[in-house]
């Protein structure tokens, strides 16, 4: 029975209906290199299910040295599955000229789909010094400035040496040696402060490509590689990278006689990478709309709700997804308005990203939950998504409109909600009069008082005067103590703090550098909720700006904020972190910012 299962299993999984090809796409590293070198040049199906084996064609200018050796991932998100398939193959360049190889096709369903084709130029030796190719993995020899060059060294290379706020950079890390290379150890990952770092997967072990390097034949394996989005401007630098390196030397040794005569000689040497600096530009002021978020790359828009009927008092999602190309991770919540009548609460946030490209794609998912409370026609104004698209070099706005909610009232206690309140409309009772009927004995006589001259008919007067007044007492107290406690908390904000920063301090000391960082951000956040009287919520990037314009705070101590709160946001999401010196120079910083804004802002009233 459970061979029978494992059986069915298989010819489930294997069968081609289940197969989903969303993207296919070529690529080679590099694409420019000289005669006698070899490359690596890969094929990636990306989808879902049991993808098929693209075909390829490769070109008799090209030696195959090694593959096509296939790799298959698979991973299940929100129970749907997602597979990538990988084909790599080692080339050695056998002729001089330009050439392409072309698109791979594979086959999905009963249709074709058809990646990019690939232009691979092979120099003569020495030509490539002088035209170095922006898209290659592995650098070129005009990277390499050594009077004398050691026979293992490690290079860092950026692409593109300069670019705008937030838009994507990579950064590439290739070992080149001579000798047999057994292993290396990670002593120092290079620190990438001012920017918001996403890791890109390089293979394991790596792929080794000849280089010939001013005369000399080395090997070449991309070790370590970033993408990079610069969340300031002006020149950033990207530290070294440093490493220790297994290899096996050619020089004798003392043997013992408990060595056998097959042992190698296995030696170690320590390399770093060279720091690189770039330029990072601002964005251009030209043409940038009112409600731009500093956000950049290729985005695409979509917004909708899950049902267009609902009733009074009933929920509603509206989802408004962006996908496309850029720092996916960073992408702030949209503007979304709605009418009066209708509810809204905070959205749950859902991310899906991976690196594509020299960059980061995939989509952010903002789900918000609607409660319409009167019956009828409820327009959802249209959803609004302005970024900065290098390509381009413009800005570009797009609009999706989510539509429109046909509202009916409820039945029940709603039906009668016409208030939009939640209670159900007053019932009114109408008396009716009782005609007096009259009679002839005059001379009968109460045995008690009249109405009016009872105590209890006074009393029923007073008392719902009494409880009223009562009532209000009690009420204006809460809020007197309200407001004390608000004052009170406004006055402790900066002694809170600055207790936080000495928090922050001790975990520096500790060595702990990421939580300090989120100590120091969350004493400021805390600072401001509590002296402003606001909730933590409303304090996003434009909820901070238009607070403490309100309040009259100068533009210096507005940017120091932001810049304070970037470098934090970059320490905790850089899977990398930050050095402590920095760290330690911030808290110093976030100090003196308490200080200075703490006297601008004026006593809160209570």
């Amino acid at each position: 029975m459970v061979a029978a299962a494992v059986v069915l299993l298989i010819l489930f999984a294997s069968t081609p209906a289940l197969a989903k090809v969303n993207s296919i796409h070529a690529s080679a590293s590099p694409t420019r290199l000289e005669l006698g070198d070899s490359f690596i040049y890969q094929v990636t199906v990306e989808g879902s299910g049991t993808l098929p084996t693209p075909s390829n064609n490769i070109p008799s200018a090209f030696q195959i040295l090694s593959g096509p050796n296939s790799n298959i991932s698979m991973q299940f998100i929100n129970g749907k599955m997602s597979s990538t398939r990988t084909l790599t193959y080692t080339l050695r360049a056998l002729r001089r000229g330009e050439f392409t190889i072309p698109a791979p096709v594979v086959a999905d369903g009963g249709e074709q789909k058809m990646a990019n084709p690939v232009k691979v130029v092979v120099e003569a030796p020495g030509d490539v010094a002088s035209q170095p190719d922006p898209g290659d993995m592995v650098p070129k020899q005009n990277n390499v400035r050594r009077r004398q060059l050691d026979p293992i060294f490690l290079q860092a290379d950026i692409e593109p040496a300069s670019a705008y706020l937030q838009e994507a950079m990579v950064v590439t890390f290739t070992l080149f040696f001579q000798p047999s290379v057994r292993t290396y150890d990670v002593q120092k990952l290079p620190s990438t402060e001012g920017f918001w770092s996403e890791d890109w997967k390089v293979p394991s072990p790596p792929g080794i490509v000849e280089r010939n390097i001013n005369g000399h034949l080395y090997n070449a394996a991309v070790i370590h590689r970033l993408i990079l989005f610069p969340t300031r401007t002006g020149e950033l630098t990207i530290g070294p990278m440093d490493l220790t390196v297994h290899f096996v030397s050619g020089r004798s040794r003392s043997r013992s006689f408990f060595d056998s005569i097959f042992d190698s000689y296995v030696e170690q040497m320590n390399v770093s990478s060279n720091p690189i600096t770039v330029n990072v530009k601002s964005l251009p002021t030209d043409g940038q709309p009112e409600n731009f978020q500093n956000v950049v790359g290729n985005w695409r828009l979509d917004a909708r709700l899950d049902t267009d009927a609902v009733q009074t008092n009933e929920s509603v999602m509206l989802t408004v997804k962006i996908s496309g190309q850029g720092n996916v991770g960073f992408l702030p919540p949209p503007e979304v308005r709605v009418p009066p009548d209708v509810e809204l609460y905070e959205p749950e946030v859902d991310i899906s990203k991976r690196p594509s490209n020299g960059t980061i794609s995939g989509e952010k998912t903002f789900s918000y939950l609607l409660i319409p409370r009167r019956p009828g026609a409820q327009a959802i104004p249209p959803v609004e998504l302005s970024f900065f698209d290098p390509e381009r070099r413009q800005y570009r706005t797009l609009r999706a409109d989510p539509g429109e909610l046909d509202v009916v009232a409820a039945s029940g206690w709603s039906a009668n909600d016409v208030d939009g309140t939640g209670v159900p409309a007053r019932v009114e009772s109408v008396g009716q009069d009782i005609r007096w009927i009259m009679d002839s004995s005059t001379g009968l006589k109460s045995k008690t008082d009249p109405l009016h001259q009872r105590g209890s008919y006074w009393a029923g007067y007073l008392l719902p005067i009494l409880i009223a007044v009562a009532g209000y007492g009690v009420r204006k107290r809460r809020d007197t103590m309200a407001g004390q406690q608000s004052l009170v908390r406004s006055r402790r904000a900066a002694k809170r703090a600055l207790n936080a920063l000495k928090e922050a301090r001790q975990l520096h000391g500790q060595g702990e550098i990421g939580n300090g960082y989120n100590a120091l951000a969350r004493g400021i956040l805390s600072y401001l909720s509590e002296r402003l009287n606001v909730p933590n919520a409303s304090l996003d990037d434009r909820g901070r700006r238009e607070l403490l314009g309100a309040n009259d705070i100068s533009q210096a101590s507005q940017q120091e904020l932001g810049d304070i709160l970037n470098i934090c946001d970059t320490a905790r999401f850089s899977p990398h972190g930050s050095e402590a010196g920095t760290l330690a120079s911030l808290i110093d910083r976030a100090e003196k910012w308490i200080t200075t804004v703490d006297r601008q802002l004026k006593p809160v009233k209570v």
